[in-house]
């Protein structure tokens, strides 16, 4: 095999592992259609009934593989892009896959997300007003039907 296909089966296998590390995120919000309780809930593979040792394995190889791959492209890298181009493509191809990465190690950011759009949309100060508090009332049912980041499956 040539160093030029040894290269870029190399990008390839980077790209296809990123998918593998971006589905679950991606699979979670084709389900649910939000983010809301995504953190605490969340397995890597989110359709398969496995034990939390296996989804811890299978989160920590994909991430192995992953690294891997990443140092053998550091590495090779000024034989894989003898152009800017081509470098700023792979870049582009692997920003837009971790772009539907949900950051489901840091459920702190969802907190975030749920008081900046109870403040911003709704007008309630989240020193008064929990997010669970706002969400339960009855009467924000209404608005919640359509929120991306609060609602639950009404």
């Amino acid at each position: 095999m040539t160093k030029s296909k040894q290269n870029n089966l190399i990008k390839i296998a980077f790209i296809l592992g990123s998918i593998a590390f971006a589905m679950p995120s991606i699979l979670y919000l084709i389900q649910k259609k939000t983010v809301f309780a995504f953190g605490p809930y969340f397995q890597f593979l989110y359709n398969e009934p496995s034990s939390r040792t296996t989804q811890t394995f299978l989160y920590l190889l994909v991430l192995a593989i992953l690294s891997v791959f990443y140092f053998a492209i550091i590495k090779n890298r000024k034989e894989m892009f003898l152009d800017t181009k081509r470098m700023f493509l792979f870049i582009a191809i692997i920003a837009l896959i971790f772009v539907m990465v949900l950051p489901f190690l840091s459920s702190d950011i969802f907190y975030y997300l749920g008081i900046g759009r109870l403040d911003s949309t709704y007008h309630q100060n989240p020193y008064y007003t929990t997010i669970k508090e706002f969400v339960e009332q009855g009467d924000n049912t209404k608005y919640l039907q359509t929120d991306t980041i609060l609602a639950t499956r009404l």
